[in-house]
């Protein structure tokens, strides 16, 4: 049986969060960091930045999504329809060791309405070690 997890971001993080699954004794890991509802039809011109870093990913990996129809709720996690955004750089397994690497700036002015946005891990499976991903700054900026 694996493991699902499910952390929602309510303030301003002052620390990096850290997905760890190590020697869980789960077949798989997946865990879930989601940003509170953005109302992208209040401004014009968003953007979402952030920074990753790994420690011996040892193949797991992490993934950008976003979703207009999530409701908040652990169990609608996996009924939600999550869009990856193919424009956010994460930190792969082969990246040679640094101690952030920026995201770059992931254009969200095509996407409207209302939207939760989800970082993804996906453990390797290994049963002694998982591997580590850390995520810190995210910000949403948009054109005053």
């Amino acid at each position: 049986m694996g493991g699902v997890f499910l952390n929602i971001i309510k303030c301003l993080i002052r620390r990096s969060a850290r997905f760890q699954s190590a020697s869980s004794g789960d077949i798989s890991n997946i865990g879930w960091l989601i940003t509170p509802a953005i109302d992208l039809d209040a401004q014009d011109g968003e953007s979402l930045r952030f920074k990753t870093s790994n420690s011996l990913a040892d193949s797991s990996y992490m993934e950008v999504f976003y979703a207009d129809d999530w409701d908040g709720t652990e169990a609608g996690v996996t009924a939600a329809t999550w869009r990856i955004l193919t424009d956010a750089y994460v930190v792969k397994d082969t990246d040679s060791f640094a101690e952030w690497f920026s995201s770059g700036n992931v254009d969200l002015s095509c996407i409207s309405g209302t939207i939760h946005i989800a970082f993804k891990y996906t453990g390797s499976g290994q049963s002694t070690f998982d591997g580590v991903y850390e995520l810190d700054d995210i910000s949403v900026d948009f054109v005053e």
